[in-house]
Order: C-alpha cells, then structure tokens, then sequence
C-alpha cells in the first residue's frame, strides 16, 4: 500500500478545470486525454468536484482537450491540481480541434497540498479548450521509488533543471572540437 501511494504521488492530479454553468448539462465532453487510469477518469475534471480528479503518468506534455457542443465566450477558468509547475491553455474556434490559439502560458509556485487558479480570458470565443502540463514539481528519475528516497533537489524539482544544465554543457564541448578538428583539417 506505501509503494502505490508513493507512485500516485509521484503522477499529477488535476482537479476540475473550469467553474462554469458550460460544463454541465452535456454542454461539455473531453475528447482528447494523453493519460488513462481507470480509477481517476480524465472526465473528472468536467464534474467541479476537489474529491475526483484525473491522475497523469508524470510524462510530459499531458494534455485534455475539452469540445463544447456549441461555441461560446470564455469568460474564466477556475481549475485545482497538484505538483504542477508549468502549464498552458489554448483554444480553437474551428469545428474540429485545430488551428489552436494559445490564451495562457504559466509557470505556477510549488507547494504541498493543491494549487487552485483562476484565470480570466476576457470572453474568448471557443469551441476547443487545450490544457497541456507541460512540466511539474515533483519529477524523480525512474530508479526512484519514492520521493522520500530520493535526493533533496530531486524533491525540489530540480533534477531536471540540472539535467538540462548539463546537456548545455556537453553540447558546448562538443562544438568547440568540432571547431578545432577543422581547424587541425585545415592546416
């Protein structure tokens, strides 16, 4: 039981994605989701309860894609989640889910327990909404079981911030002896 609520709490739970009379009623369906578990439906984000929710791998992007049966105007977005540092909303007027319009890019402050967001757009005419996690705070190597096993940056979310120091580093190396192997092919 400890090692299943240690994975859980390593994956992303997002809570209901928008407060609005457009969810309910069948006015609204989820058409798209990038993650799937059985006991966590991305289609608990429509139903503005903080007791359900959807469950992601943990992989990045995750993303849902919410289709309206008729367009609308946008006026806000009130959504609750958890280990979430960056993400973005996008939406689309077409009557297929392209042609995407990004409204909201946001990195969002760590913190223990859920983050809750409201974010107004203005009455933005839609008829696709695009959530997409893009990043979150609680990302553990693949070796790592639990997080209270694993090092104190990692915790942080900071690995990946190293990570991706260390491949700039590398890749900086690597062109300067490319650089000097033609100079060398030169002479």
């Amino acid at each position: 039981m400890a090692e299943g609520a240690a994975a859980e709490e390593n994956r992303r739970r997002v809570g209901s994605a928008a407060s609005t009379d457009l969810l309910h009623g069948g006015r609204a369906e989820i058409i798209l989701a990038s993650s799937f578990d059985e006991s966590y439906p991305v289609s608990n984000v429509l139903d503005d309860s903080e007791s359900t929710f959807w469950v992601t791998t943990g992989m990045y992007p995750q993303e849902f894609v919410v289709a309206f049966k008729a367009p609308v105007r946008l006026s806000n977005v009130a959504f609750v989640c958890a280990n979430v540092e960056r993400f973005e909303i996008a939406r689309s007027e077409e009557t297929q889910p392209i042609n995407w319009k990004g409204v909201l890019e946001q990195d969002l402050e760590e913190r223990h327990g859920l983050q809750r967001e409201t974010v107004s757009l203005n009455y933005l005419p839609a008829r696709f909404v695009k959530f997409t996690i893009r990043s979150g705070w609680l990302d553990l190597p693949p070796y790592t079981q639990s997080p209270s096993r694993a090092p104190s940056e990692m915790r942080k979310g900071k690995y990946h911030k190293k990570k991706k120091k260390k491949k700039k580093k590398k890749k900086k190396k690597k062109k300067k002896s490319e650089k000097k192997k033609k100079k060398k092919k030169k002479k």
